[in-house]
């Protein structure tokens, strides 16, 4: 699991009470327009973005002011606390950021990331107001060494606990989890905004020489991540497809003068380039993918992953999303009752979003309190009926 624990404060609709929403390895994110649900894969975006630039996920998004909680007169200040679990021994880190808008910019204002085993912390890293960065416990900053208002410590060179000869004897432990926080962040693949129409990036033929391992976030790799799976991969997303569209017999990749085309194979021969197949066929194709990745990324999150489908395949999609849960983090929002329903027997899952007096707040579905009254219904009607919040009213 990539994150255990989010808990964020002044940021988009993360007012001053905040979120603290423990994560499970699956999390469906249900809610009204305009709750909130989007903003906490904004702010996965941002730990992803922490190791190359948070400035430049910030100005991809809007302006950077826009990204504080806003009611007049508030002081653009904002938190985001982490905990990511060690895959390697019974510990967790904490990774704490303090955000600021200061001279028409967004800021860095202090950061630390801490070791944390048995309820004991460590301090590995931690960045000052100024720039400066320290190394475990010492108060002594690295000589020379001053980071920027808006990048992360995660964004200093691979070899930071290098610099200063003054670190203790810790400082292998300390370099290993300070690495293995930053491979988490960056191998987080979060898909929001898929681009629809003829000019949609995955209807375009693609370079040989793309990255190919995981689906990037507008599914623009689309053929040359197909190209790179086995012929036993290949069959599972062809399984699935085929459930979608009784008609197809083969997913082919073709490649010619160094540059990868998709092709779908009809039943009869027909072969049909991706630049002619529906929006429904393509999109679900790349969820396919996504989903179906034997070496699966740290996290996927999926911003409403029903659009474009048809009902009858709603059922297979919320399999697809338990199955990939066991072998990474899946975080979906969505708006369908159906995928809900699909849902019933993993109630815990699902999280329901709100919006109150301006502020988002999240409560995850409790399945104790669904057995005494719940008798025949699925959870997506109970949804509907407002029995466990995420409604309009």
């Amino acid at each position: 699991m990539s994150i255990e624990r989010i808990q964020v404060k002044g940021l988009l609709s993360f007012g001053p009470d905040g979120i603290d929403l423990p994560l499970e390895p699956l999390n469906v994110i249900i809610g009204p327009n305009g709750s909130g649900k989007s903003n906490l894969l904004k702010v996965l975006g941002l730990l992803h973005a922490a190791p190359t630039s948070v400035p430049m996920e910030i100005m991809e998004r809007g302006e950077p002011r826009g990204w504080y909680w806003q009611p007049r007169n508030y002081v653009p200040k904002a938190s985001i606390n982490v905990t990511v679990p060690s895959l390697s021994q019974s510990a967790s880190f904490e990774h704490a950021l303090n955000l600021s808008y200061e001279d028409d910019a967004f800021t860095i204002q202090r950061e630390r990331i801490d070791r944390t085993v048995e309820s004991l912390s460590s301090p590995i890293v931690q960045r000052t107001s100024s720039g400066k960065v320290l190394l475990g416990a010492s108060e002594i900053p690295i000589p020379g060494h001053v980071l920027p208002p808006g990048l992360s410590v995660l964004s200093s060179p691979r070899d930071l606990f290098d610099l200063d000869p003054t670190v203790s004897s810790y400082h292998l432990e300390d370099e290993a989890a300070f690495l293995e926080i930053i491979s988490r962040y960056r191998h987080m693949r979060l898909h929001r905004n898929w681009i629809f129409g003829d000019a949609a990036p995955y209807r375009q033929d693609q370079s040989a020489g793309r990255w190919g391992h995981w689906l990037l976030k507008h599914a623009e790799n689309l053929a040359n991540v197909i190209s790179h799976l086995s012929r036993r991969d290949r069959d599972k997303i062809l399984y699935y497809l085929t459930r979608f569209y009784d008609g197809i017999v083969d997913v082919r990749t073709p490649v010619k003068a160094g540059q990868i085309s998709l092709v779908v194979e009809e039943r009869g021969g027909r072969l049909i380039p991706a630049a002619r197949l529906s929006d429904g066929t393509l999109r679900y194709l790349s969820l396919l993918t996504a989903l179906l990745d034997p070496e699966l990324p740290s996290l996927i999150a999926i911003e409403e992953p029903e659009l474009g489908l048809h009902p009858d395949v709603i059922y297979d999609l919320a399999e697809l999303m338990v199955e990939a849960s066991t072998r990474t983090q899946v975080v979906v929002t969505t708006h369908s009752p159906t995928l809900i329903d699909a849902l019933s027997d993993h109630p815990s899952s699902v999280i329901a979003c709100e919006k109150h007096d301006g502020q988002t707040h999240f409560r995850r579905v409790n399945p104790d309190d669904l057995t005494s009254w719940q008798g025949d219904r699925g959870l997506g009607e109970l949804w509907s009926m407002g029995s466990i919040g995420g409604t309009r009213w």
